[in-house]
């Protein structure tokens, strides 16, 4: 605005006192000095302005006035801002009283200028170049023929009065050198000022194109006077003026280089706008009123805000600004449902300051307008009172915000997570109260209270309390899952670091509930976020009859990755495979203690999966292989075996119907450890213990139920001696302990793979066995004449037919 009235100001002093310079001095001696002294005219003007004045020519002709025709106007520069003109004009026409003139006053009832073009400049020091129009002539502009008076310029400005000035199709360069904008030209500039005069205030309306080729600002009113002890004033001019802005795109604002910043690229107004103004006051401390309706515009800005056509949207303010110091009396927004007053608002370096008082506005369609609220369907209303603050960065606020009945609901989803929220949040100064603020999480009560005993740096506690929270209400892709907390009770604190992180603590308990497939009780949590990674300081809970604990760390965004140390005490085999849905609940029976440092990375478990590391081990007790019968199949499967036929008797398998007729494997004990990699778990000391037997394994299984497993089967001492007593030559397949070892390879997919005895190991361990054996027999026997005899055939026993009947 500043601008404008320096504009203003330059065309209404400083182009009519050019011209009326011109014409006064001319007029005082009409018949003679147009004739033959126009040269004394043009020196006199120039005296008089201080700057160099040029015309082409002069006409005039006397009646009851004087009429003046005065084409090719041109009035210099200061030299310290410009060699280039001033002032230029195609032509003036100027009609003057006479009688005044004959006492050396100049009474103008009619000027009219053409075509004129005027160059404002500002120094880098802040001194505009018309400041100095009215002092001393140049020394550059000398004249042998000015007669030697004393002469005083402002008495002769001040006896200056104008009827009627009119200004046609004008041009208006400026250029801010103390800024170092681009300099702005307006054109096609129209103005009309009735009843000039430099000691009073004097009417204007002027109607100029600023941002583009059609007029698009206007203004009307009183200026003035310009006049004070004397001199012109460029600052302090009085002002009554209403402006309309407009019709104008916020593209073509956004092209003027002085409004770049203070328009953001973003704001996007495809329909044209008016902004109208009321300015009172003084050009350099104006009182500003601005008003503007954008109800009928489409208004959209980044990501804060899309409004539609014919929602309300009104902006009204009186605003005025004293050196660095901008004051809003008051100001009013209407934005939807919304009705907010700002009063005492006050905008000043490292101070802002402002009272905001609203209606008690629904929050549905404000939240339609506000882009991050749209997605979440908000119903209900709120109220604001309260006086804002920020000195030197630090905030502060006094008041009190109420929140009624509000809701909120997920996209895609029919239950609001959050619902019937009501309470105030109380604010005094650095601090303010949350709560409690009473609400539903899904279809469920629950209660929120906070302190923010500091609002910068932020130092905050909570609590929150619910009696039962349904998951699935809150995230509807885990609907189906039935996942719940019962009894559940968050409190924390959030504190805000130098550097803007947010660090929060938590601790969560939960009596009873389901989360992931696993039903629990005595859920503990206490977990702290960092700004960049979530660490679970301690878990504990009861589940599937026995105890989970874990800890480690997450990663709060890129890969998702995480470490976690997980111990398990007493688990039922069977529940926990249940609640993950996987098959091998149907086959796997047991009681699990076990640990694992297991970490991965990704966002679901398809992704986490492949980059699953760590190790672990584990004991399972009192457990049962459901379908699927191990040793009793492996032993039944050893046939043929040279010297031996079949392992196992009939009648060895009719004492020990539990090992050869059941359907499952027994396990009373098993241990091993393990390496993950990725969704397979390799394992080199699986130790498998039942009453009959023991079975080592060396080898591998999979999260998909695949298996390679190499094994070894060690029947227990009793079970051996019972086969060896019952099959002699069963011995020939004995370790040195007289132990039955059968190996064996476990391979396919579970519940039904593939149980393989290596019947070669077997054969070539029973016939090494069996041919020892018989051989020490031999070698013991007497009277059979030395080696000889053994393999001569001269006695009555050849040990080479016995070993050839023993492998037919």
């Amino acid at each position: 605005m500043g601008r404008w009235l320096t504009i203003l100001g330059a065309i209404v002093g400083v182009v009519i006192l050019a011209i009326i310079a011109i014409l006064a001095y001319a007029y005082f001696n009409l018949n003679s000095i147009i004739a033959a002294n126009r040269g004394y005219i043009v020196a006199r003007a120039s005296s008089a302005l201080g700057r160099p004045v040029q015309i082409q020519n002069i006409k005039a002709s006397l009646g009851w006035g004087v009429k003046v025709a005065v084409r090719g106007v041109t009035v210099g520069d200061d030299p310290s801002f410009s060699q280039l003109p001033f002032l230029e004009a195609a032509g003036v026409d100027v009609d003057v009283k006479l009688l005044p003139l004959l006492s050396r006053s100049v009474k103008v009832t009619k000027l009219e200028i053409d075509q004129p073009q005027l160059r404002i400049i500002r120094s880098s020091g802040g001194t505009l170049n018309f400041s100095t129009i009215g002092g001393k002539a140049h020394a550059a502009q000398p004249s042998a023929s000015l007669p030697q008076e004393k002469t005083n310029n402002a008495a002769s400005l001040a006896a200056l009065t104008v009827g009627s000035l009119r200004i046609d199709h004008g041009t208006v360069l400026y250029a801010d050198r103390q800024s170092g904008a681009v300099p702005l030209k307006v054109s096609d500039l129209n103005l009309a000022i009735d009843n000039f005069g430099v000691n009073a205030p004097f009417d204007l309306a002027m109607s100029l194109a600023v941002m583009g080729n059609q007029q698009d600002l206007t203004v009307s009113g009183k200026v003035g006077p310009l006049m004070h002890e004397g001199r012109i004033q460029t600052t302090s001019v009085p002002i009554d003026l209403n402006v309309t802005i407009g019709p104008v795109t916020i593209a073509q604002l956004q092209a003027v280089p002085q409004l770049v910043r203070a328009i953001p690229s973003a704001l996007s107004i495809p329909q044209p706008i008016t902004v109208e103004l009321k300015v009172t006051g003084s050009s350099d401390a104006p009182i500003v009123a601005v008003s503007t309706d954008f109800t009928d515009n489409q208004v959209n800005y980044d990501a804060m805000l899309s409004k539609a056509a014919n929602v309300p949207f009104k902006f009204a303010a009186t605003a005025s600004r004293a050196g660095h110091t901008l004051r809003l009396e008051h100001a009013e927004l209407v934005l939807a449902s919304l009705r907010a007053h700002a009063s005492d608002v006050v905008v000043e370096p490292h101070h802002y300051a402002a009272r905001i008082d609203t209606n008690n506005f629904d929050l549905g369609p404000l939240g339609k307008v506000l882009t991050p609220l749209a997605p979440y369907n908000l119903t209900g209303s709120a109220e604001i009172h309260s006086t804002l603050r920020l000195a030197d960065h630090q905030p502060a606020a006094d008041g009190t915000v109420t929140l009624a009945n509000v809701n909120a609901r997920l996209p895609g989803s029919t239950i609001p997570p959050i619902g019937a929220l009501s309470g105030n949040i109380q604010m005094a100064g650095n601090s303010a109260k949350l709560g409690p603020i009473s609400f539903r999480l899904g279809t469920n009560p629950a209660r929120l209270e906070a302190i923010a005993q500091s609002l910068r740096p932020l130092r905050a506690s909570y609590r929150l309390n619910a009696a039962i929270v349904n998951i699935g209400e809150l995230v509807p892709s885990r609907r189906a899952m039935g996942e719940h907390l019962n009894q559940l009770a968050i409190t924390g604190n959030v504190n805000r670091g130098s550097r803007g992180a947010v660090y929060a603590t938590s601790n969560l308990t939960s009596g009873s509930g389901m989360a992931a497939g696993m039903p629990y009780q005595n859920l503990n949590l206490e977990a702290i976020y960092d700004g960049s990674q979530f660490t679970i300081s301690s878990l504990k809970l009861n589940a599937f009859q026995g105890a989970v604990a874990a800890s480690g760390v997450a990663s709060a965004g890129g890969d998702r990755s995480f470490n976690l140390r997980l111990t398990a005490a007493h688990l039922n085999v069977r529940e926990v495979l249940a609640s993950q849905r996987s098959q091998a609940a149907n086959i796997l029976r047991g009681s699990l203690t076990g640990n694992a440092q297991i970490g991965g990375a990704g966002r679901g478990f398809d992704q986490i999966k492949p980059t699953l590391h760590g190790t672990g081990g584990a004991v399972l007790t009192q457990g049962r292989l459901l379908g699927i019968n191990v040793v009793g199949q492996a032993l039944q499967k050893v046939d043929n075996l040279p010297g031996i036929g079949a392992l196992v008797p009939a009648s060895v398998v009719a004492r020990h119907p539990e090992l050869f007729r059941s359907s499952d494997t027994d396990i009373q004990n098993a241990t091993f450890t393990f390496v993950l990699q990725g969704p397979r778990l390799v394992t080199h000391d699986l130790n498998v213990a039942a009453a009959d037997y023991s079975l080592l394994g060396d080898g591998w299984f999979d999260m998909d139920k695949n298996i390679d497993l190499a094994a070894r089967i060690v029947l227990s001492q009793a079970l051996s001696t019972e086969l060896i007593t019952a099959k002699h030559n069963v011995a020939y397949i004995a370790r040195p302990d007289n132990r039955i070892e059968i190996p064996l390879r476990i391979v396919g997919q579970l519940p039904k793979p593939l149980i393989l005895p290596n019947v070669t190991v077997l054969a070539q361990r029973a016939a090494t066995h069996a041919a020892q054996r018989e051989v020490g027999k031999l070698l013991g026997k007497r009277g059979g004449g030395g080696l000889g005899g053994l393999i001569g055939g001269g006695t009555k026993l050849n040990p080479l037919n016995q070993l050839k009947g023993l492998f037919r």
